[in-house]
């Protein structure tokens, strides 16, 4: 996630005044809701996870399973690496 781009980063104390300055820029808020929605759907949806659990499961089944990463919402498995 990326503060201001596809999620809002704040500490506790500040949830009202973010609150406050989302609800006077709704073009903003709908913006990062919009931009967050998108990254959720292209990183953590069900297509995607059972993508990466086949591309797992084949490597395994090949022997050639050697652990894997995440950076940035990917995964990287060792070979691809």
């Amino acid at each position: 996630f990326v503060d201001g781009i596809n999620a809002i980063l704040c500490e506790p104390q500040d949830i009202i005044e973010i609150s406050n300055m989302l609800c006077t820029k709704p073009d903003f808020a709908n913006d990062i809701a919009s931009n967050g929605q998108r990254l959720i759907f292209e990183k953590h949806s069900l297509n995607v996870r059972v993508s990466q659990l086949k591309r797992a499961i084949e490597l395994i089944i090949s022997g050639k399973y050697h652990g894997a990463v995440w950076r940035k919402g990917d995964i990287y498995f060792q070979k691809d690496i």
